[in-house]
């Protein structure tokens, strides 16, 4: 009998060992991870795996996750299976596995995702379903996933979202829904989402936003909405959305920002209004906000800068206005911006810089006046700039005056004889050309242009930078 019951213990010994080593063909870097790459088929041991965590499977033809796909792996808390030829899910793939913390299907050939797919997965905390084919995001697609902190569905083709979509996602930080064909966000899309710091709605075809679409968004901190069709900017658009620090809206047809606008979002550092239409900016504008370090309004069609367009924007270090109609600045009109260190004014209609355009711009370090069609600069112009190190115009004349330590371009000394010191220095008298060359045109839908593209990829590396050190920044003890 002893024999007998030794035989069974040792038979029991040798099954667990046999199926505790790596499934066939797979291999296994280590003790915890199953890498599958080498199949196109997911295998089935047949007895329960519980010590793998990690399951890797890339590269492969695999066109099917097939129902309980993953029931002799229980354990598992990570599956990374991008870059397959996955076209299909089965509703039940998953339902055996206990503690899923992250999923990945990006870059495979997914149409649609069934509905409750993750609904038994309760402890999902990061799911990336970007490059697939995605056309909709349904109502009951991630429902009861109420851990899931970052969802990746960038580069798809999804054109429609359930309002509901995202109701049960009350614990998101990051989404990403950029290079889509979304064209509008649904009222009260966004509403459950109160975790939520991150958002990526460029490169889209949005056109409409209701106003307090980011109603339930009160942690939201960066939100990217560049490269799409929006019009304008109304005042209930960003309520309540008062801890935003960083917004991009580059490269939409933007005409006109209602008064009040940004009033909600106080702590607002970073504004992206560059490649628009806007015409003019009033003083109600960007009045409230008093933490902005950084303003982009380039490529618009702003004509002039009046008295006080900038108050209040203590904490400023760069304005950008290159390629804009500016024809006049109000004398003054900078003097509340004591922190600003760098003033873009290239490609404008500028013909004259008098003694108190720059006033108060005691910190500037830099500016660009190049390509303007200056016929007057005063030498007393940046009497007040005592910290300038560079000034770049394409007259030499403007350099005139300018102290030798300032790297002042072109600087042309023989053509600085007969200045007076006290009078305007005359730099050129050819006009700038009919109003009409100042038009702004509709920015082209679909980019192609390569220029426009390493623009926007420059645009997005620097949102990425900064949405970094304000994480960073976050985290740190006061």
């Amino acid at each position: 009998m002893k024999y007998i019951t030794a035989a069974c213990i040792l038979q029991s010994i040798l099954c667990t060992l046999v199926y505790t080593q790596c499934p066939t063909p797979c291999k296994c870097p280590d003790s915890k991870t199953i890498d599958c790459s080498s199949t196109n088929s997911i295998p089935r041991p047949p007895t329960k795996l519980t010590q793998y965590t990690n399951f890797i499977m890339r590269g492969t033809q695999l066109s099917n996750i097939p129902y309980n796909a993953f029931e002799n792996y229980p354990s598992l808390l990570h599956i990374d299976m991008k870059q397959n030829q996955i076209r299909s899910v089965s509703s039940q793939a998953f339902d055996k596995i206990l503690f899923l913390s992250s999923l990945d299907l990006s870059n495979n050939k997914l149409t649609a995702m069934p509905g409750n797919l993750f609904v038994r997965i309760s402890t999902l905390a990061e799911l990336d379903l970007s490059n697939n084919k995605l056309t909709a995001i349904p109502g009951n697609l991630f429902v009861r996933i109420s851990t899931l902190a970052e969802l990746f569905l960038s580069n798809n083709n999804i054109q429609t979202i359930d309002s509901n979509a995202f109701k049960s996602l009350d614990s998101l930080k990051i989404l990403k829904l950029d290079n889509n064909a979304i064209t509008k966000i649904p009222y009260n899309t966004l509403k459950n989402l109160k975790q939520i710091s991150t958002l990526y709605l460029n490169f889209n075809k949005i056109n409409q936003i209701p106003d307090s679409a980011f109603t339930g968004a009160i942690n939201l901190k960066i939100l990217d909405l560049q490269s799409n069709r929006i019009a304008a900017i109304s005042k209930n658009l960003l309520q309540p959305a008062n801890l935003l620090k960083l917004i991009s809206l580059n490269r939409n047809r933007i005409t006109s920002i209602e008064d009040g606008s940004f009033n909600s979002n106080l702590m607002l550092e970073h504004i992206d209004l560059n490649g628009n239409m806007l015409t003019k900016i009033s003083k109600k504008t960007f009045g409230s906000l008093s933490k902005l370090v950084e303003l982009d309004l380039g490529y618009n069609a702003i004509s002039s800068i009046s008295a006080k367009t900038f108050a209040n924007l203590k904490q400023l270090h760069v304005l950008m206005l290159t390629s804009n109609c500016v024809t006049s600045i109000t004398d003054s009109a900078f003097k509340d911006l004591m922190s600003l260190k760098t003033l873009l004014l290239s490609s404008n209609r500028l013909t004259v810089i008098k003694d108190n355009t720059l006033k108060g711009l005691n910190n500037l370090v830099f500016i660009n006046l190049f390509n303007n069609y200056l016929a007057c600069t005063s030498s007393k112009a940046f009497t007040s700039a005592t910290k300038l190190q560079t000034l770049h115009s394409n007259f030499s004349k403007a350099c005139c005056g300018i102290p030798a330590s300032v790297t002042c371009m072109p600087r042309v000394p023989a053509n600085c004889a007969g200045n007076s010191g006290t009078t305007c220095l005359n730099v050129m008298a050819t006009p700038p050309p009919a109003s009409g060359m100042c038009s702004r045109s509709i920015p082209p839908t679909g980019t192609t242009n390569n220029a426009v593209r390493t623009e926007n990829k420059a645009n997005q590396i620097m949102i990425f930078a900064i949405s970094i050190a304000i994480t960073l920044l976050s985290t740190m003890p006061a």
